[in-house]
């Protein structure tokens, strides 16, 4: 799906002396969680009928729009839109891309494998992606799993059309990941993704994602607890809990030796207790250290290019 191409289909529905509002745009995509990247695309790039756009209370959220819309017979008063819900334009055409994706995710998420479908690894690599706009700067970090000392470094510069939105970042962060992926001499034996895999409301995170799509055993870490309720909410130092939705297990809170917990659940290839024990070996400081140093990674070569 191409968001911003997505956006401007909808647009240009919207006739002169016409408005909508960014929930509007946002629901016809199929997900009200859509509506604050619908404003920052508006914001940043201005595309055709940009200014035919307004807050849910009529109230202008661009103040360089009053004179279009003042040219185009809308009348604005005080930032405020006169006669708003009769010039409110809500029936779009659309079949819903955003609706699409998500069957999508939940007909991928019965392919996942949530079994121990591998030899004991080797080598593992950690995959993260820094942003700057639509530019991301992927980066993986291959390391020994004994040692963890680094054996390879990979990084890489692209364009994204899809912004964030929670539980779509696999739209996001796919093709940054599998460019890295594709550059290492050797396929890593072990994966480690900065989100979630099974601990998603379609049980379909971007860990299960990057996991099936390439095939590799993959695990989701994240930092904050997207869904779910713990079985303990205080976790001592080196403490696990399992985190369950509808009564299932999902993943695992895990708190290592300093800091808050971390979210571990498995994306293809692996069981939620290996994938938890397999984390738990990585984990030097709160993060597990090849999505640590691939972290660091990524925001070093987004200063590069910044100058």
């Amino acid at each position: 799906m191409r968001f911003r191409q997505e956006v401007e289909k909808l647009l240009a529905q919207v006739e002169a002396g016409r408005v909508t509002t960014f929930g509007g745009l946002a629901e016809a995509l199929g997900d009200a969680r859509a509506a604050v990247p619908v404003f920052r695309l508006l914001r940043r790039n201005r595309p055709p009928g940009w200014h035919r756009v307004v807050r849910a209370d009529g109230t202008l959220a661009f103040g360089e729009a009053a004179s279009r819309l003042h040219e185009e017979g809308v009348e604005v008063r005080g930032g405020a839109l006169r006669d708003f819900h009769r010039i409110l334009f809500q029936d779009f055409r659309t079949d819903r891309p955003l609706d699409a994706l998500r069957r999508e995710q939940r007909v991928l998420a019965s392919q996942v494998v949530l079994k121990d479908r591998f030899q004991e690894p080797d080598n593992v690599a950690g995959f993260d992606v820094s942003y700057r706009g639509d530019v991301a700067y992927a980066a993986a970090v291959g390391l020994d799993w004994e040692t963890l000392e680094v054996r390879e470094e990979i990084g890489l510069t692209t364009s994204v059309d899809f912004p964030y939105i929670s539980t779509y970042l696999a739209y996001r962060e796919f093709d940054p990941v599998a460019g890295c992926y594709a550059r290492f001499e050797g396929p890593p034996a072990l994966l480690l993704v900065d989100g979630n895999g099974t601990l998603h409301p379609n049980r379909f995170g971007v860990a299960c994602h990057v996991g099936l799509k390439l095939d590799r055993p993959t695990i989701g870490v994240a930092k904050s607890l997207l869904m779910g309720r713990l079985d303990r909410e205080i976790l001592a130092p080196g403490e696990a809990t399992p985190v369950r939705a509808n009564g299932e297990v999902v993943g695992h809170a895990f708190r290592p030796g300093t800091g808050k917990p971390i979210y571990v659940s498995p994306g293809h290839r692996i069981s939620d207790l290996t994938a938890l024990r397999f984390v738990q070996h990585l984990c030097r400081t709160r993060i597990p250290e090849p999505l640590h140093l691939a972290d660091r990674a990524a925001r070093r070569i987004r200063r590069y290019h910044e100058g």
